[in-house]
């Protein structure tokens, strides 16, 4: 069995949801354009990419890539700014990490959201100080699924070596999945359809079998 030391976690649809947020926030940006959006299931299947990915999978045409990029987050920062209630962790989330904690696991996130507004939620969650680092947007040169995003969290974090027994990445989405194998760590999504991930669940808690085997 794998003997996990570092945790590597997605923020946005891993450890909180702010899917409806977001959909809102697409939607509203091609609404702005004069563009009809699809579905917000459409769009929620959409989680994981970067904007100008999301964008174009949305049909939007080039010329208003950076539109919707440029309109997206300062939407989202407001989103942050303005927050009045607790973000809405997914069910199990807070329990794991403590065990992690507890486990002294090393642990940080990596997400293509803005390292600003992941530290933010993650204050608001009262969880920021569980992770050793935050590697958002503005930190890495290429974003998932390329491995850059977990390259830098690892380097960062001042490890010089890995692999799948010791290294993981969780996250809730196909891009998740594909970062992690190309960075050569162990992969979990969170999902309820099929994936190519090394382990697959719908629900956090069912990962802490993971490391009761190992220890």
């Amino acid at each position: 069995m794998p003997n996990f030391e570092v945790v590597l976690f997605d923020l946005d649809g891993t450890l909180m949801d702010n899917t409806e947020v977001i959909v809102d926030i697409y939607r509203r940006a091609m609404l702005s354009l004069g563009l009809s959006p699809p579905s917000d299931e459409y769009i929620a299947s959409l989680g994981g990419k970067s904007t100008f990915a999301t964008a174009k999978a949305m049909d939007v045409p080039e010329e208003f890539l950076n539109s919707v990029d440029k309109f997206f987050w300062t939407e989202f920062r407001k989103y942050c700014e303005t927050m009045d209630t607790q973000p809405v962790l997914l069910p199990g989330v807070e329990d794991f990490l403590r065990f992690l904690q507890e486990r002294g696991t090393r642990m940080g996130v990596v997400t293509s959201n803005e390292s600003k507004n992941a530290k933010f939620l993650l204050r608001k969650a009262g969880l920021l100080d569980i992770f050793e680092i935050v590697i958002g947007r503005e930190e890495v040169t290429e974003y998932k699924p390329s491995p850059v995003p977990l390259l830098t969290a690892l380097s960062t974090m001042g490890i010089s070596s890995w692999d799948r027994s010791t290294a993981v990445y969780i996250g809730d989405t196909a891009s998740d999945v594909l970062s992690a194998k190309r960075a050569g760590i162990f992969s979990i999504q969170l999902t309820e359809g099929e994936s190519e991930a090394d382990f697959t669940t719908s629900c956090v808690s069912r990962i802490l079998h993971l490391f009761d085997d190992s220890d």
